[in-house]
């Protein structure tokens, strides 16, 4: 593919540098709400793993705000892993997640979270998973590639949740 290929969606992009007008800010702050509680409300699989649902929150946040805010959201909503995981790794892939996924939007890569979501599980996932957790936490392969694996398949199942919750609304302001 050549440059000239590639297009930019640059009113997304100029969306997500400027702040967001009262409706926006108020859909903004219900969603990091709504995405801290799905976070806080996780499902314990009782071995240490948590399924965390509030990157429906975010992915939501991405697919309309753009990328920066999508990572600030990401952020907010995952400051909580903090105290539930007791490091910052997980909190710092999960921002760099929304950040990516909402450029690669932006970039119009795909209109499609999921397929957004598997080009950085594919690609960028194992790597920060692999830097985080067998480098700087000294975790064996086995546990990195088990909290790799759990990620990713939690983070696409979020995902699919979110191009729901999305379809199901953009249906609902259109009727």
């Amino acid at each position: 593919m050549c440059s000239s290929d590639l297009r930019v969606d640059w009113a997304a992009l100029r969306r997500a540098v400027f702040l967001p007008n009262l409706r926006e800010t108020v859909t903004l702050v219900t969603l990091m709400i709504a995405g801290i509680a799905l976070v806080v409300f996780n499902l314990d699989l009782r071995f240490g793993a948590n399924v965390l649902f509030g990157a429906v929150a975010v992915y939501l946040v991405v697919g309309s705000f753009g990328p920066i805010w999508g990572a600030l959201t990401a952020a907010v909503v995952f400051a909580y892993t903090l105290e539930l995981w007791g490091h910052p790794y997980a909190a710092a892939i999960f921002v760099t997640e929304a950040a990516v996924i909402g450029t690669l939007g932006a970039l119009r890569i795909s209109n499609n979270l999921v397929v957004l979501d598997v080009l950085f599980w594919l690609t960028l996932g194992p790597v920060l998973c692999f830097l985080a957790y067998a480098h700087a936490l000294e975790l064996s392969v086995a546990t990195t590639t088990f909290i790799y694996v759990k990620q990713a398949v939690n983070a696409l199942l979020c995902a699919a949740l979110a191009e729901v919750v999305d379809r199901k609304s953009t249906r609902l302001n259109s009727s």
